[in-house]
């Protein structure tokens, strides 16, 4: 770290997870788990234990005559086969010939294809982080303001999610069933054999088994998704919550356990709220994308209602639904954990913008067009959801 920089706490933690999150991915173990002793020495702890000049664990700079073409050589003047090597930021240590430095990375890390599978992995997870911020700048702002130790596995999660909803919505010039089965067949085999060629599938798996996150919710998810391939009309209350539950009650329960860290009693206790609030952002999508779904895929997903008549009183007992969802949905937000808690809040102030934007136009008009908050007032929300919750009035 550099010299002069914050050093609180709060911080510390937030690199240590940072460094065992690199660390259970390049060795593929659970290692946190299994800490029961954890100390940490930086900044502060120089400057108090050494006097050192604001926490400087380096010594003094380099001097002119230490500088470009005056810099000592490599080899040892003075004793032969000795040699020594610069870190990064150009301080002397003893040390060895590059070979064995090469051989000590090899040895560190088991061999070269460990390294090489860890690129892959990293190249994996990028992906899925293009994924949603290329789709979704409403989900991917507010998965920015997640703590950075889960935010990858948040964008693991969509980036899955995503690529299976746009195989049943939007690649109408292909045999979409048959895309269906193989990315099924897949996602099978990365969650068995723990590993894939499909980069997002590859990321994915690598999120489900790190958390235990119940295989359950992706049989779930798939059974709504598989739905969208043949049935058109959800016409009983009960197939509703059915399909709503597979596409967005089960996705919320796979971000629960990640914000969680796959605690089953914490994610118990927030299941409920997690689900609600699930169900609400769903139900606001479907409202929102009425003229999508119902002219273009012919869809219905609102049973008992008229999309070609849609009327206020439909169109408000719709929303009266989604308010109390958001309600419910909020008693979880608040009993997050710190590193959740404001990336949900954010994600929770866009959806009700959104729907207060839905409920202020006519119902004939969100049948003919798609509503929108746009990219100004999300940058305002977010300065004021920061505020709120900085000065603790998200509770």
């Amino acid at each position: 770290l550099a010299v002069g920089i914050q050093d609180t706490p709060e911080l510390r933690e937030i690199y240590f997870e940072k460094i065992m999150t690199r660390f259970e991915f390049l060795t593929g173990q659970s290692v946190k788990k299994s800490i029961i002793f954890k100390e940490s020495f930086c900044l502060n702890d120089f400057i108090n234990d050494y006097n050192s000049y604001k926490g400087n664990a380096y010594g003094l700079a380099n001097t002119l005559m230490q500088t470009a073409f005056l810099r000592p050589k490599l080899k040892s003047r003075k004793v032969d086969g000795l040699f020594f090597h610069r870190t990064i930021n150009g301080s002397w240590t003893w040390g060895t010939p590059i070979t064995d430095l090469r051989k000590n990375c090899f040895r560190t890390y088991g061999s070269k294809y460990k390294i090489m599978k860890a690129l892959f992995d990293d190249i994996s997870q990028s992906c899925s982080k293009n994924v949603t911020k290329t789709y979704s700048t409403s989900f991917s702002l507010a998965t920015k303001m997640l703590a950075p130790c889960i935010r990858q596995d948040i964008y693991n999660v969509y980036g899955f999610v995503r690529l299976a909803d746009e195989i049943v919505d939007s690649f109408h010039d292909y045999d979409k069933k048959a895309l269906f089965v193989r990315f099924e067949k897949a996602l099978e085999e990365a969650l068995t054999e723990k590993i894939s060629l499909n980069p997002i599938l590859n990321a994915f798996q690598y999120t489900v088994h790190k958390y235990g996150i119940d295989q359950a919710l992706i049989d779930a998810f798939m059974n709504s998704m598989r739905l969208d391939l043949t049935k058109s009309e959800y016409t009983t209350r009960e197939e509703y919550q059915a399909y709503i539950y597979g596409s967005a009650d089960v996705v919320g329960l796979m971000c629960l356990k990640i914000f969680v860290k796959g605690d089953q009693e914490q994610f118990d206790v927030l299941k409920e709220p997690a689900m609600a609030l699930g169900s609400a952002f769903q139900k606001v999508n479907f409202l929102r994308d009425l003229k999508a779904d119902f002219k273009e895929l012919n869809r219905t997903y609102f049973p008992n209602t008229n999309l070609t008549a849609l009327d206020e009183s439909a169109k408000r007992a719709i929303i009266e639904d989604i308010e109390a969802d958001f309600s419910k949905g909020y008693s979880g937000i608040v009993a997050l954990p710190p590193e959740a808690k404001f990336g949900v809040f954010m994600a929770y102030r866009y959806y009700r913008r959104l729907l207060k934007k839905l409920n202020n136009t006519p119902a004939l008009d969100i049948v003919n067009s798609r509503i929108r908050v746009p990219n100004y007032e999300k940058f305002g929300l977010l300065t004021r959801s920061y505020v709120k919750y900085q000065l603790k009035l998200v509770r």
